[in-house]
C-alpha cells in the first residue's frame, strides 16, 4: 500500500529545528588560502616578474635581422670600432662602422665641414690617445671685417663631456708657436638608435647616447702650417681637470 506524501506543511514541522537552507553567501564562501598556496603564488609572481622583461628582451632580438644567431656562441671579435675606448690586444684591429661614420659625415657636413672627415694615412679618423676627442674638419674661412680664421670641428665620444664651451681650454701647438682658441661653441647631438645598435653588435656594448661636437675658431690660416696639436683641456666631474692631444699631420687624409 502506498502512503501519501506528507502535505508541506506537514514536512516542514518534520525538519529537525537546529536545520537552516543554504543561503547564497553560504555556498560562495571559500575555504581560506593555506601558507603553501600563499607560497606558491607570491613564488609564481616573482618568476613571472624576472622572466618576462628577459623573454621580450629576446623576442624582440629574434625579430631583429641585424643581430647576430642566438644559437650559436658570440665570435672572438678581431675588431672594434674606432672609438671604442679600453686598450685591446694587438691582435684586434680598428674599423670605422658603416652607420657611423655616415653619421659623423652628415653632422660633420651640416656644421660647414667636408663630407669626408680627416682621416689618418691608414685611414682611421684623427682621435687623441683617449679616443675621447676625434677630429672631423680643419679648414680656412673668413671670419669678421675680413680677417682669416681657421675652423676646426670636433666630436668628443665619451658622454660625461658636457655641451658647455666656458668647461673647454683649446690651444693649437703650430711648430714653436702655441696659439689658443679664439671662440669655442659646443652642441650636444643624440646618437641614432641604428647607430647605436651597430657599434653594440660591433663590440662596443656601452656607446654613448649622446655626443658633444665642438667647433673651434683660431686666428690665421692653421690649414698651410706642416704639422699641428690640438690640446683640448676640459673640467672634470671632480673639479679638476684633463687635458687631451690630437696631432694633425701635414698631409692628413679627407
Amino acid at each position: 500500500m502506498i502512503k501519501n506524501p506528507a502535505p508541506p506543511a506537514q514536512r516542514k514541522k518534520e525538519e529537525p529545528a537546529s536545520f537552516k537552507p543554504p543561503t547564497v553567501a553560504r555556498l560562495t564562501k571559500m575555504k581560506r588560502m593555506t601558507r603553501e598556496n600563499r607560497a606558491n603564488v607570491l613564488f609564481l609572481t616573482l618568476f613571472l616578474g624576472i622572466s618576462l622583461p628577459g623573454a621580450v628582451i629576446l623576442f624582440k632580438k629574434k625579430l631583429d635581422p641585424a643581430a647576430p644567431a642566438m644559437s650559436m656562441p658570440d665570435p672572438v671579435k678581431r675588431r672594434l670600432p674606432y672609438m671604442f675606448p679600453h686598450p685591446v690586444s694587438t691582435e684586434v684591429s680598428r674599423f670605422v662602422p658603416k652607420l657611423a661614420g655616415e653619421w659623423v659625415s652628415k653632422v660633420n657636413t651640416e656644421r660647414g665641414g667636408e663630407p669626408n672627415v680627416l682621416s689618418t694615412r691608414d685611414r682611421l679618423p684623427l682621435l687623441s690617445a683617449d679616443r675621447r676627442f676625434q677630429i672631423t674638419d680643419l679648414r680656412r674661412v673668413a671670419g669678421a671685417g675680413g680677417a682669416t680664421e681657421s675652423l676646426v670641428h670636433v666630436v668628443t665620444w665619451d658622454e660625461s663631456l658636457p655641451a658647455d664651451p666656458a668647461r673647454y681650454t683649446v690651444t693649437v701647438q703650430a711648430g714653436q708657436e702655441q696659439v689658443p682658441a679664439a671662440k669655442v661653441e659646443a652642441d650636444s647631438y643624440a646618437l641614432p638608435p641604428n647607430v647605436r645598435k651597430e657599434l653594440i653588435y660591433s663590440g662596443y656594448s656601452k656607446p654613448p647616447t649622446r655626443v658633444t661636437w665642438l667647433t673651434l675658431r683660431f686666428p690665421g690660416d692653421l690649414s698651410a702650417r706642416e704639422s699641428l696639436t690640438v690640446s683640448i683641456t676640459h673640467a672634470n666631474a671632480s673639479g679638476g681637470s684633463e687635458q687631451a692631444s690630437v696631432q694633425i699631420d701635414s698631409n692628413p687624409t679627407s
